[in-house]
């Protein structure tokens, strides 16, 4: 586990535990070329509460080079289990599921 300061002037820490939850699907239709990654780690606060963070990005898109870059990042208390399948949670930008 690796403890992460968030800034000098925040007393606070996180601890980031990654396991290793990374994924990545290339694609290429009609001559356009896309290339996802996924990947997904916890974070626990100082008040030991859990985090789950879920993010999606595009390293490559022709098709519509507006999604190159962070496409979603999604936040839940990692005691949530409401989750549906990524394909169906992709949404453009930061969604907290409550």
């Amino acid at each position: 586990m690796i403890k992460i300061a968030i800034c000098e002037d925040v007393k606070e820490e996180l601890s980031h535990e990654y396991d290793e939850t990374i994924a990545s699907d290339g694609s290429v239709e009609n001559g356009e070329k896309s290339n996802m990654i996924r990947f997904s780690f916890d974070i626990v606060t100082e008040e030991n509460e859990k985090y789950g963070i879920f993010v999606i990005c595009y390293n490559t898109d022709t098709a519509n080079p507006d999604n190159v870059g962070v496409y979603m990042i999604e936040i839940a208390r990692a005691d949530y289990d409401e989750y549906d399948a990524w394909q169906d949670r992709m949404v453009p930008g930061i969604s907290i599921l409550e």
